[in-house]
């Protein structure tokens, strides 16, 4: 007997599911339920409630990337009981950063949409590790980033670095401030907006009185 979930992937799945060729995945990931749920709760700006615009609307016109969409997708799934899929949305999204050319800033708001989630649920130990892990990978293309935004924002300052930020006061709370000067320095030599000596000072403090 032909199952269900075969017939959902033969049917032609369209929406911003089908313009990134995400059928497959749309329909192994989540269940029915779930996949009703997520066209209910993602409502862009200037959606009505009956527009579907993940599996039914013309959506040529779309131009951002694939990692980008799914980014911004899972920051809708905030919510405690929703997080589980904003989870598998973006290691749906960290995984193609594999097998496409995608932008560093997509890349870096990836990692800041990963760790700003994943932060939510820090009582839980392994998400915390995944909020560092993600504030990690955010760090280690923070060159390639900055540059993007120079070339793209020409004569904007750099705003701020999640990345940088959370880990450093990750490390202040665990008082490994030499680490957290670290980062705070790095950040501020890379031109990252943010109040860096200020953090620095604060920390060289603490490490006097500990």
């Amino acid at each position: 007997m032909v199952s269900l979930s075969f017939l959902a992937r033969k049917e032609k799945v369209k929406g911003l599911i089908g313009h990134f060729g995400l059928a497959d995945w749309w329909v192994s990931a989540f269940s029915a339920q779930e996949r009703q749920h997520i066209k209910q709760t993602f409502r862009p700006l200037g959606a009505s409630p009956s527009d579907d615009s993940l599996t039914s609307r013309d959506v040529s016109y779309f131009n951002q990337s694939v990692v980008s969409f799914l980014s911004n997708l899972a920051g809708w799934f905030g919510k405690k009981e929703d997080r589980t899929i904003a989870y598998r949305i973006l290691q749906k999204a960290e995984e193609l950063i594999a097998t496409k050319e995608i932008s560093p800033l997509d890349i870096h708001f990836l990692f800041h949409n990963k760790l700003t989630l994943y932060y939510k649920d820090r009582e839980n130990p392994k998400s915390l590790d995944m909020a560092i892990r993600a504030c990690r990978q955010q760090i280690a293309i923070a060159d390639k980033a900055a540059r993007a935004f120079q070339t793209d924002y020409s004569g904007d300052s750099l705003p701020g670095h999640m990345g940088y930020s959370q880990l450093a006061i990750i490390f202040e709370r665990q008082k490994h401030f030499d680490q957290a000067i670290e980062l705070y320095s790095q950040a501020m030599h890379q031109g990252w907006g943010g109040d860096w000596e200020k953090h620095i000072q604060r920390c060289k403090k603490k490490m006097l009185s500990a």
